[in-house]
């Protein structure tokens, strides 16, 4: 999740030097607010990706390719981990004019990068396949929900879905006990 997230961050950072003639980077990971409901100092003038929730792509379960055991009878099962992370862009800039303007031009960016592989992206982390992007439509209702789950009042923003695809991982489960000689 980290790497997928700094990933865009990095991306986006990039569009918005060429784009906006600054210098300075105007994109960071983290929370929006801190548990007190104060906005961080690193988070001011700046827009924020921030993890709202995870979930496994249920439109690519694993495919695993083998399954057996280890010689100490684990599990072991290789396959590729995929998942959907729902992350919120939120414009956080004290003027709202300043605000809108980097959203749009955020928006402007992912609308037109909305799919990430190696093809295009060499840089794109080692364990990552592809990356997929979709904007959601939020009612009010579900804007304030989030809000408040937040914690924070609502602020120029975008939600969106973002579809990781690993490769091929092996995973080794060392919680399958073993067979023993039948002592405790």
């Amino acid at each position: 999740m980290n790497k997928a997230l700094k990933f865009l961050n990095d991306q986006l950072t990039a569009y918005l030097k060429i784009n906006s003639g600054l210098n300075e980077n105007m994109v960071t990971v983290g929370r929006i607010v801190e548990q007190d409901g104060t906005i961080p100092m690193k988070n001011r003038n700046k827009l924020v990706l921030s993890f709202v929730s995870l979930s496994q792509e249920t439109s690519m379960r694993p495919n695993y390719s083998r399954m057996g055991f280890a010689a100490d009878g684990a599990n072991i099962q290789q396959g590729a981990l995929n998942f959907t992370i729902n992350v919120v862009l939120a414009s956080l800039f004290d003027e709202e004019q300043e605000s809108l303007k980097f959203l749009s031009k955020a928006a402007e960016f992912f609308h037109n990068n909305l799919y990430f592989d190696k093809t295009e992206h060499p840089e794109l982390p080692a364990e990552i396949a592809k990356i997929n992007l979709e904007m959601c439509n939020l009612s009010l209702q579900e804007v304030d929900a989030l809000w408040s789950g937040i914690g924070a009042k609502a602020v120029p923003s975008i939600l969106y879905k973002v579809r990781v695809t690993s490769i091929n991982t092996t995973s080794v489960d060392n919680d399958t006990p073993s067979i023993s000689s039948g002592q405790p």
